[in-house]
């Protein structure tokens, strides 16, 4: 019913306080970080930063298109 009423979209938009967008932004980097940092800790063998990172977001992405979280398991997996 949300995404139907467009315009009561555009309207709250509108109003939105923008500079929280950029905090908000901010603090979900700040978790894949975490993350990456995580399966650093765990790992029996030393992990390069950037690419645990890598590995967390694309994990990340692939959740989003693959049917219950069934691909970032398989990324991370593979990783």
């Amino acid at each position: 019913p949300q995404l139907a009423d467009v315009t009561g979209m555009f309207r709250q938009l509108g109003d939105a306080n923008w500079a929280l967008l950029g905090i908000s932004v901010v603090f979900s980097f700040v978790t894949y970080i975490g993350a990456a940092l995580s399966i650093s800790g765990a790992a029996p063998i030393r992990l390069p930063l950037f690419s645990t990172f890598q590995a967390q977001m694309a994990g990340s992405f692939t959740n989003r298109i693959t049917p219950a979280g069934v691909g970032g398991l398989a990324v991370q997996a593979r990783y």
